[in-house]
């Protein structure tokens, strides 16, 4: 490396809860994971960069001196990306429906659903955001099953989803609980909704830090690495973790598998 210190450009973006930006100030949970790894990568100088998913992951495929700390695997993004052992843990995606609805399809919060028949069901009917992944695993099932689905794709956001939802204009969304709860805060909503977990997916997803597959990025990703593995077991670094929760359920089922996070180097 050289005896210049080298620059990061750090991907950050406003999707609250997980990060907030306001008159150039980051808020929230990873926000706060962003200001941990900054401090523990004095050798590096650090910039900043509001850019879009597709953006980010352009650059790192250029072999562009930038990183996200929002990753998450797939197939496709490991043929150029450099990730590291996981870093994060929340909620996976959920279907969010009215109660009502699901109580009329004989669905509840308790009993994890197939997003592959539900997306055949034309009795219901959803607008999915083509700007986002939902992971490799939902993507696969969701590019699979395009042409007999229920669902358009669109660019729209969370926000606007949500609206269409408690409209009657759609009949379920996929989103992270987490983007819920904090978009129900700001919207009068008419009626009760619920998230129903996905069987298809793990309840918890792994989230990486990702860096392009260049020797900058290995050299960086290594000394990650390292800055992970001995943070992960402190009580600091798991209450960081733990903000991510949206109710005393997911907290203790997140304490429950985090002693696997601890040791997981993949």
């Amino acid at each position: 490396m050289a005896e210049n210190k080298s620059e990061i450009t750090w991907h950050t973006i406003n999707w609250p809860p997980f990060m907030s930006i306001e008159n150039g100030n980051t808020s929230g949970e990873y926000a706060k994971l962003l200001n941990f790894v900054e401090s523990e990568l004095p050798q590096y100088t650090h910039k900043r960069e509001v850019m879009t998913w597709s953006r980010i992951f352009k650059l790192i495929k250029a072999g562009k001196q930038s990183c996200t700390i929002f990753a998450f695997k797939n197939a496709e993004r490991e043929k150029f990306t450099e990730f590291t052992i996981p870093f994060s843990i929340y909620a996976s995606n959920h279907v969010i429906m009215k109660e009502s609805k699901a109580k009329s399809l004989g669905f509840d919060a308790t009993k994890p659903i197939s997003l592959d028949e539900l997306i055949q069901n034309k009795s219901v009917k959803s607008i999915l955001d083509k700007s986002r992944s939902y992971s490799s695993t939902l993507d696969d099932i969701i590019a699979e099953k395009a042409s007999v689905s229920n669902f358009t794709k669109r660019a729209f956001t969370a926000k606007r989803l949500l609206q269409m939802l408690d409209a009657n204009r759609i009949d379920y969304m996929l989103e992270y609980p987490s983007i819920i709860k904090y978009l129900k805060k700001n919207i009068n909503l008419k009626d009760k909704l619920i998230a129903i977990p996905i069987k298809e997916i793990a309840p918890f997803t792994w989230g990486y830090v990702a860096c392009p597959k260049t020797q900058w990025g290995k050299e960086l990703v290594d000394s990650l690495n390292i800055i992970i593995s001995k943070n992960r077991p402190k009580k600091e670094y798991r209450e960081m973790i733990e903000m991510m929760t949206t109710n005393e359920i997911e907290l203790k089922s997140m304490r429950k598998i985090y002693p696997n996070f601890i040791d997981s180097q993949k």
